[in-house]
């Protein structure tokens, strides 16, 4: 359906108010806009007509989208099952957890493949699981327009996971300093924007190396907004076990291979994920394992 027309009716923040409306109304809607125009996707069966009709009733009466309620205890429950092969990780998420659950928001610093990564897609799967709306966005392809659109098509977000920030360009950063404020109201001034109104609590992830180069200038207030948590490399001995644990228990030889391929250098996460995957696939298509071994050590140690 599309709808043009509210946009000049109601101005930016009714507009704003109009489509946190429709996605209170039928949750499983979904908003695409163009350069011109903004539809609204709606399920089968749903009488769209009726519910734009008592969109726009509440938005010319001032709706807004109570804020997202969210059992953090439960969260952590299910977060630390995934993070759970690797003991370390476990105290951080429940620090994280904690500081979210209290209002503040995180950041988390550490060397690459420290965790970081892992840590934000377990809370972002926690979430999902619980029914609750939380948005996972990767710096490196992050723009202001994404960004901003984002927000406005998720207005009942409980938890906005942003990871490489360092990556991000300063002017990226402009609306998320916004966001880590503590006032609830996230004001985006553009000609198919509005206003925001949100509780949503945000975790970013920051290279050690790039913070320390950054903290000068639009960082510094950034990281004002956050409760810092630091996360060190896990051990080798952890990542043996994390590797164990998503392989679905590989043979004695390939753990000997992983071993000695973690011995050799330092591995982040995402490769032992990555080696991990692909054992399980290849001894499920019968490879031999003298291939299995040397693709793993290939994954392992070979450099970014």
């Amino acid at each position: 359906v599309g709808v043009r027309g509210c946009y000049h009716a109601l101005g930016a923040s009714g507009y704003s108010r109009f489509l946190s409306a429709v996605k209170f109304l039928v949750p499983d809607s979904s908003v695409v806009k163009t350069r011109g125009e903004t539809f609204i996707c709606m399920p089968q069966g749903v009488d769209a007509e009726s519910i734009l009709n008592k969109a726009l009733e509440l938005a010319r009466g001032g709706f807004v989208l109570d804020y997202v309620v969210v059992d953090w205890r439960s969260v952590y429950e299910l977060a630390s099952r995934k993070v759970s092969p690797i003991p370390s990780l476990v105290p951080i998420l429940r620090e994280v957890v904690v500081n979210l659950d209290a209002g503040n928001n995180v950041a988390l610093v550490g060397p690459p493949g420290s965790g970081k990564t892992f840590i934000m897609q377990s809370l972002e799967e926690a979430m999902k699981a619980l029914g609750l709306n939380a948005l996972y966005i990767n710096a490196t392809s992050m723009t202001k327009a994404a960004l901003e659109n984002a927000l406005l098509m998720n207005q009942s977000l409980a938890l906005v996971l942003i990871d490489e920030l360092d990556k991000a360009l300063s002017r990226e950063a402009q609306v998320l300093l916004q966001l880590l404020d503590e006032y609830g109201v996230v004001k985006i001034l553009k000609s198919n924007g509005g206003e925001v109104r949100t509780n949503a609590k945000v975790v970013v992830g920051l290279n050690t190396t790039a913070l320390k180069r950054k903290a000068l200038n639009v960082w510094a207030p950034l990281l004002d907004r956050a409760v810092t948590i630091e996360v060190p490399r896990p051990s080798k001995d952890e990542l043996l076990a994390l590797f164990t644990e998503e392989s679905g228990g590989a043979p004695r030889e390939i753990l000997g291979t992983v071993a000695a391929a973690l011995s050799q250098r330092d591995v982040s996460i995402r490769k032992v994920m990555q080696a991990a995957r692909y054992v399980k696939t290849a001894l499920e298509w019968e490879t031999p394992m003298e291939d299995v071994k040397k693709q793993v050590m290939r994954i392992l140690t070979t450099a970014p």
